[in-house]
């Protein structure tokens, strides 16, 4: 699975967590908070 962020692929395991932490930034936490909610997860606050 992976998740794309201003044109770059980020990788995520089958579970939504980041295969290389080192990826993380606040864009990339933006978009795995949006994935969350949009798979019907409580919203992120």
């Amino acid at each position: 699975m992976s998740i794309e962020v201003n044109g770059k692929t980020i990788a995520t395991d089958e579970e939504g967590y980041l295969v290389n932490p080192e990826q993380w930034d606040e864009e990339v936490a933006e978009a795995l908070v949006k994935q969350h909610e949009a798979a019907g997860h409580k919203k992120v606050t």
